[in-house]
């Protein structure tokens, strides 16, 4: 079952990354750096029921806000780091998390074990 889990969550992440051009998704270990130490934005999205967990997805603060400019259809340079930015860019990360536990929950809620996700959460 876990490697349903894991091998849903790779899916989901990869089918978003498909709505953003020119950008791709790929696995690190839990708690690895991927390149240059820089800031990160986390999404932290759970679901409890007879099966439960919480999925956290990382990326550089760079990346995020190229994320978030091809979400939005913007130009790179329109997502500064400023108030406003940070909130479009915690919206689009924690929307991806929303959407890859979604998926989850399907998947297990399909297999008889009912659950329900908890509220998301992005900084």
């Amino acid at each position: 079952m876990i490697e349903n889990v894991q091998k849903g969550v790779d899916a989901q992440v990869t089918e978003g990354f498909k709505t953003m051009p020119n950008l791709y998704a790929q696995r690190g270990s839990a708690g690895t750096a991927i390149g240059n130490v820089e800031s990160q934005v986390a999404g932290s999205v759970g679901y409890i029921g007879r099966f439960a967990g919480v999925v956290h997805l990382y990326s550089p603060q760079t990346f995020a806000r190229r994320m978030t400019s091809a979400m939005l259809n913007l130009a790179d340079h329109a997502i500064e780091a400023n108030e406003r930015a940070n909130e479009r860019v915690n919206d689009v990360i924690g929307g991806l998390s929303n959407r890859v536990v979604g998926h989850i929950k399907s998947q297990i809620s399909d297999r008889g074990m009912p659950c329900v996700p908890t509220l998301h959460r992005a900084r």
